[in-house]
């Protein structure tokens, strides 16, 4: 991964709320050189789910979110990483989740956004169309 120079503090979605994280506890994974997985491992950071796919293709879903849990994280410490990838561009978003109760809050907020990313794909093939791109050439 690329360094991305100057990191700003993080947002953490808890109990109470959104809270600001400062200094962001990936600080070193946002500046630094390393490879984005083995940096992520080696801090305590483990793939836990993906929701959609987005890459730069037509065929792609418009966001992805990719959650990493820290089983071994101190009990003042948040335990899930959110990653939020869109389909253009390179830039990524970052969010913090306290525990569990706090990520499937929040993954239910957003659980419209969510159902529509991850089905639009589908309801697509199921008109005849390849991709959601071919269906919105057809309308």
């Amino acid at each position: 991964m690329q360094g991305l120079g100057t990191v700003r503090p993080a947002r953490c979605f808890g109990a109470t709320g959104w809270s600001v994280l400062d200094p962001n506890p990936i600080a070193s994974l946002l500046t630094g050189d390393e490879d984005w997985d083995a940096a992520a491992t080696r801090l305590g950071w483990f793939e836990f789910s993906r929701i959609g796919c987005a890459t730069p293709d037509a065929r792609s879903d418009s966001l992805q979110l990719l959650v990493f849990h820290r089983p071994d994280a101190p009990n003042a410490e948040p335990r899930f990483l959110i990653e939020a990838s869109g389909n253009i561009g390179e830039t990524d978003e970052y969010v913090f989740v306290q525990d569990l109760h706090g990520l499937m809050t929040l993954l239910a907020s957003w659980a419209p956004a969510l159902q529509a990313i991850t089905t639009a794909p589908v309801d697509a093939m199921q008109a005849g169309h390849a991709s959601l791109a071919g269906l919105l050439a057809a309308s």
